[in-house]
């Protein structure tokens, strides 16, 4: 939930980016230029930052599975810990 929350903002400002850029072709802009450029450098931003929540997302997951198999263990006689 709290991923997909923090996806919705940078996802809307991306599709108003292509709007514009979109107008701008359409209406022969002079500034179609500076957009695409705009749009190329907010575009690399984005994957990054959608690369980093994806990767923090991934952490937690691990986090509680290491969290979950800790709850079951056990140790042998031999001494040798065993998970459940």
């Amino acid at each position: 939930m709290k991923t997909s929350k923090s996806i919705i903002l940078p996802v809307i400002g991306m599709i108003s980016v292509l709007i514009f850029i979109g107008f701008a072709y359409k209406t022969n802009n002079v500034f179609l230029d500076k957009l695409l450029v705009c749009g190329f450098i907010l575009a690399i931003v984005f994957i990054a930052r959608m690369r980093e929540i994806i990767q923090k997302s991934k952490l937690i997951k691990n986090k509680d599975v290491n969290k979950s198999l800790t709850k079951y263990k056990l140790k042998n006689s031999n001494g040798f810990i065993k998970y459940i």
